[in-house]
């Protein structure tokens, strides 16, 4: 006889997971929608600087008050994108080479684009931001 319980549990199981996976895709398309909108803004702010630059170099005025409120306002926008595709790779589980910025699986050991060991540079941010290594191991003495 079928047992209906079971059945119920395995379906509850399978929804749970789809509402997660679709959250995920959700989450995903927000952020892409989020990176789409930083980088037209980020054109947008470079060409403004370029016709501002072109504007002063044609007049002969220099205005640097201008040029500096300009690159701020780039640099802030880079730092959202930063944001941005930091979240987006949290997401999807990925790590940046910081080699060759290639984009890899979490938990890999070594870049797909370019061999670097991942899990080296991944210690070198532990110890720059201060985390403890684990204690070493204490030699083994042979006789002999």
């Amino acid at each position: 006889m079928i047992d209906f319980d079971k059945i119920m549990d395995k379906a509850k199981v399978y929804a749970s997971a789809a509402s997660k996976k679709t959250g995920e895709v959700v989450e995903v398309s927000k952020l892409k929608l989020k990176e789409i909108q930083a980088n037209s803004e980020l054109r947008d702010a470079y060409a403004d600087l370029g016709a501002i630059v072109y504007d002063m170099k044609k007049s002969g005025a220099v205005n640097e008050d201008l040029i500096d409120t300009c690159i701020e306002g780039i640099d802030e926008i880079r730092a959202k994108l930063d944001d941005v595709s930091d979240r987006y790779h949290a997401v999807k589980k990925t790590v940046r080479c910081d080699f060759c910025g290639a984009q890899n699986k979490a938990g890999s050991l070594f870049c797909n684009q370019c061999g670097a060991n991942l899990a080296v540079e991944e210690a070198r941010k532990e110890d720059e931001a201060g985390l403890e290594k684990p204690a070493a191991l204490p030699e083994q003495h042979t006789e002999e």
